[in-house]
């Protein structure tokens, strides 16, 4: 049936008012409207006049300088006609979109934001009432053009992603701000210099900070910290399920000290493939607490320190799909706790930090500056050290941590860490094989702590945080007890053994075993990667309580060991690895291979 052209306009502007009414937003759907508050549930982020919108899943700073938004498809929005593989069933877009993260974040006191579709706007005024999206927010592209409120210009999608970042309501001052050349476009152009009149009345330009994160491939910058990428590793388990193994290092940019948890369920890494590795249980997060009823502050990061955590994403090997081998996205979040009380605390900013294209095997980005995770933060360029490094602080002022020097104590040694209070270095690496219901593997690590605060300190292993992988991928398991742990106490839920004490200056060694049942014909790796978790104690009212200060994520990444038999009592001191066990075996054939027995 064929329409007349007054009844098409008819149609047209209905459906342009039906679009204002879906894609509108009203204040009362975020909880408390106010700065800071929580996106409320249901909430969502407009894609476009006829697309599937994405739900809101975290939302940090709403309201603020650096408000964030992110959110997914849900599987019926992929599914729906409306969806990105327009009602295709197909496995492969199907967990691809429900998958993609969508991300907007603005600058609500400036007029300024970036869409979900990354692309940026300032805003420009307020849409008067001739059409649709009256009273709405106007926003102009990069180019200086107004973006147009009708579908095909999707301005309006713009003014509902910013509804939801900024509910406040928009007010004169903040038009005139974002009509002021923004601090960088100044810069870029060239603009000529005020007059004496624009000099008296413009608003001095906030000072311009280097990014910690420049030069940093796998960084993302927050205002209290920064947060990189240090090391990724896989490898198989059981031949079931793939393992990705990500080190991640928070860097404290306060003048306080900083306490982080890790947010439940927020962890998510895509492979190339579209395969979805996820968090399957808290004992896979190590070195930080999680939000939840009852919190753990054992991950506080002294002001300008740096502390490590590890996290051990799975993935279910299907079959019937393809292993993604060459890089993963990652996403998580975390949340600030501010201490308001002894043992009382409160949930501060959640962030929700992303890294593209993460790479196996190994990284060799390092914190930014190159910092060791007890190092102070560095100098940055144009400007002073952005906070002094007084000793790291307790998360309890009855339980003071120890002062945590600023000079990396290892001094560029392999095999060596330095947490701060203290430094690990695995001074002998050896390995025999058993047999017992199968031809063993067995590696000990003899690794020797060295207190570098001036207090006492007790040290204890987290058990079962203890793992090595080989650069094939081969997981090693703890030997089982008294093997796993040889000359320090353990640490478990409900109790702590404090016996490994340190005096100022001190050092002992403890000594970690791992095994793997080895396969016919199948090599040994050469080299190899350990990651164990160590609890800082502290006694309390006569040894009868004991508690945990801070857990401290240990990895030792790319180190050799020594073939069966041998031994030494310190890691080569030109950094060269320990001949490998492969290595040996070849010359001890080339020796006898020619005689006979």
């Amino acid at each position: 049936m064929a329409f007349r052209p007054s009844t098409r306009v008819i149609l047209l502007a209905f459906c342009a008012v039906l679009l204002a009414a879906t894609t509108g937003y009203s204040q009362a759907r975020v909880a408390g409207a106010g700065t800071g508050s929580r996106v409320a549930p249901g909430e969502w982020l407009s894609l476009c006049a006829k697309c599937a919108s994405p739900k809101v899943t975290t939302a940090s700073g709403i309201g603020t300088a650096n408000a964030r938004a992110e959110g997914h498809l849900t599987r019926e929005d992929v599914l729906s006609t409306d969806g990105p593989c327009n009602g295709s069933t197909d496995k492969g877009c199907v967990q691809k979109e429900t998958t993609k993260v969508y991300r907007a974040t603005a600058d609500c006191t400036a007029g300024r934001i970036t869409t979900i579709l990354d692309e940026s706007f300032t805003l420009a005024g307020v849409w008067d009432n001739s059409d649709i999206g009256g009273g709405r927010t106007k926003w102009k592209g990069a180019d200086g053009q107004i973006v147009g409120r009708d579908n095909a210009s999707n301005g309006l999608a713009i003014s509902q992603q910013w509804e939801v970042l900024c509910p406040a309501p928009v007010t004169q001052a903040l038009l005139a701000r974002a009509a002021a050349p923004a601090p960088t476009q100044l810069a870029r152009g060239g603009a000529a210099p005020l007059n004496a009149a624009q000099a008296r009345t413009a608003t001095p330009a906030p000072a311009q900070t280097a990014s910690l994160c420049a030069g940093q491939r796998f960084c993302d910058e927050v205002g209290s910290f920064v947060a990189t990428i240090t090391d990724v590793r896989t490898s198989n388990y059981q031949n079931t399920t793939r393992v990705l193994s990500v080190t991640l290092r928070f860097q404290n940019k306060l003048n306080r000290p900083l306490i982080l948890g890790f947010v439940p369920g927020s962890a998510i890494a895509i492979d190339e493939q579209g395969n979805r590795y996820t968090i399957a249980a808290a004992a896979n997060v190590r070195g930080i607490g999680d939000i939840s009823t009852s919190f753990d502050p054992k991950f506080n990061i002294g002001p300008g320190q740096a502390g490590d955590t590890r996290f051990e994403l799975t993935w279910r090997i299907d079959s019937r799909a393809i292993i993604g081998e060459r890089a993963w996205d990652l996403d998580l979040s975390v949340r600030e706790v501010n201490e308001v009380g002894p043992g009382q605390y409160r949930f501060g900013s959640e962030h929700a930090l992303q890294f593209k294209g993460l790479q196996n095997p190994s990284l060799t980005s390092a914190a930014p500056g190159g910092a060791a995770p007890g190092a102070a933060l560095p100098t940055v360029s144009g400007g002073a050290r952005p906070v002094t490094a007084p000793p790291a602080a307790a998360p309890v002022a009855a339980a003071p941590a120890p002062a945590a020097p600023t000079v990396d104590g290892c001094a560029g040694k392999p095999r060596c860490y330095d947490a701060g209070p203290f430094i690990a270095e695995i001074v002998n690496a050896s390995s025999s094989f058993v047999n017992r219901s199968g031809r063993w593997h067995t590696v000990a690590l003899n690794i020797r702590f060295t207190n570098r605060s001036a207090e006492p300190i007790n040290l204890g292993y987290m058990v079962d945080t203890a793992v090595m992988l080989d650069n094939f991928g081969n997981r090693y398991r703890v030997s089982g007890a008294p093997e796993d742990i040889r000359g320090m106490g353990k640490v478990t839920g409900n109790a702590a053994d404090p016996q490994f004490m340190l005096r100022p200056g001190e050092s002992r060694a403890a000594t970690f075993g791992q095994s793997r049942l080895t396969q016919t014909n199948q090599p040994l790796g050469t080299a190899f990667t350990f990651d164990t978790t160590i609890a800082h104690l502290q006694v309390l009212y006569n040894g009868q309580q004991i508690r945990t200060v801070r857990e401290y994520t240990m990895t030792f990444p790319d180190f050799g060991l020594n073939a069966p038999g041998a031994a030494t009592s310190a890691a080569p001191a030109s950094g060269t690895p320990p001949p490998s066990i492969q290595d040996t075996a070849d010359k001890l054939r080339g020796l006898f291979g020619g005689k006979k027995k």
